[in-house]
């Protein structure tokens, strides 16, 4: 039986991506040739000693000096080097392919263009075929050394498939200025958490109330747009006080993270709620349960949205990140999401009470199309149908 390592960021209460990872376990277990497959799921981040931690941290602290630096990006090398090289090597060396089930393919924030490189590295050394599967691709930065260094990795020998959500200009922007070789394949899919419902075998069911996702207040500035943590602050707090006046009941919850459940206090408190609780999951299934209770929730992160999406329950959003709007783009929900420039409280709260009273209609045939490209391309991969590579022993 062949042995199937995926790598991702799970195991940092980032639950969107323990989605991705469980769900692409599953599509690969559901393979249209049924074949059988050992599979392990390895995070990024792998559990340091204590000394580790000591020097990883030492390394780390020394790059936030100057992120874009060459010097920085040598000791991110060396600090994820020290965290993560035995684990990988063992894990990497045991399996017989390895599919990267992450979010993001990108070299700006969380060190994966570090943790991606030393592991096609290791990869290579043992002549591994690799996938990059389902992510969204950073803007490429000729004059930054991290994007250099990944794309580099991006293109090695034992790459044999790169498949991206950015759905429309992900596979132009890997061949035009990644420049991803023809040898590679670069297929459009959808999100591996479009399976939610079959993996976790959750679906909704609504009570009277909406769902308010809270998320870090300086999220959109922290990605060049115009809105402060104050601002975003005040947005929620007149979103909810208009809820409110229209008689719709609400409870904020959170994706886990805790700098998004620290904003959701500062709202409770700017409500003067602030013996109100937030919903807090512990895991995925946990957010899966809080999402699918809602008649309609505000996602914030890009996975509350996806999960109510996989469950058919109405939601609208706010863009502060390109992938939101190519999830968007992709899904055809577009009209559901405000932009920085009309981000307003009571327009959002109006939204929200249209959604409530009228629900939403998502587009079935093309949610099945983006599941079978992702499944597809996982498939192809897994049967060896690449051009350039086999891993059939």
């Amino acid at each position: 039986m062949k042995k199937i390592l995926l790598m991702g960021i799970t195991g940092i209460n980032n639950f969107g991506e323990e989605l991705i990872a469980d769900c692409t376990e599953y599509i690969v277990n559901h393979n249209d040739k049924k074949c059988e497959y050992d599979i392990s799921i390895e995070s990024f981040e792998p559990k340091m000693s204590f000394l580790k931690k000591i020097l990883y941290y030492l390394f780390i602290g020394i790059s936030k000096f100057d992120k874009k630096s060459t010097i920085s990006a040598y000791c991110v090398k060396i600090a994820a080097f020290l965290r993560c090289f035995n684990v990988y090597s063992s894990k990497i060396k045991d399996c017989d392919a390895l599919i990267f089930a992450c979010g993001s393919i990108k070299y700006g924030t969380q060190k994966l263009w570090a943790y991606y490189s030393l592991a096609v590295d290791i990869a290579n050394k043992y002549d591994k075929p690799i996938m990059f599967s389902g992510s969204n691709i950073q803007k490429f930065d000729a004059n930054d050394y991290r994007c250099m260094y990944l794309r580099k990795h991006m293109v090695s020998e034992n790459v044999i498939k790169i498949s991206t959500r950015d759905f429309w200009g992900g596979v132009e922007k890997l061949r035009n200025d990644y420049r991803i070789p023809e040898r590679i394949e670069c297929e459009r899919v959808g999100d591996s958490a479009f399976f939610i419902p079959e993996c976790y075998g959750v679906k909704k069911n609504p009570k009277e109330k909406v769902g308010i996702n809270v998320i870090v207040g300086s999220i959109i500035s922290l990605y060049g747009g115009d809105i402060s943590y104050n601002q975003l602050l005040d947005i929620y707090i007149t979103l909810i006080q208009e809820l409110e006046r229209n008689g719709i009941a609400w409870e904020l919850f959170s994706n886990g993270l805790p700098l998004d459940t620290l904003f959701g206090k500062k709202v409770l408190i700017g409500l003067k709620k602030s013996e109100k609780e937030i919903r807090i999951p512990k895991n995925q299934m946990e957010l899966l349960d809080i999402i699918s209770g809602y008649k309609v929730i505000l996602g914030a992160r890009l996975h509350a949205c996806i999960s109510a999406y996989s469950m058919d329950i109405p939601f609208a959003g706010f863009f502060w990140d390109d992938k939101i709007v190519d999830f968007s783009r992709a899904t055809g929900t577009e009209q559901l999401f405000f932009t920085a420039a009309d981000l307003d409280g009571i327009r959002m709260a109006q939204k929200l009470a249209y959604l409530y009273s009228n629900g939403y209609e998502f587009d079935q045939d093309r949610k099945k199309q983006l599941k079978s490209a992702t499944q597809d391309a996982i498939d192809e991969f897994l049967l060896g149908l690449s051009k350039e590579k086999s891993f059939e022993n």
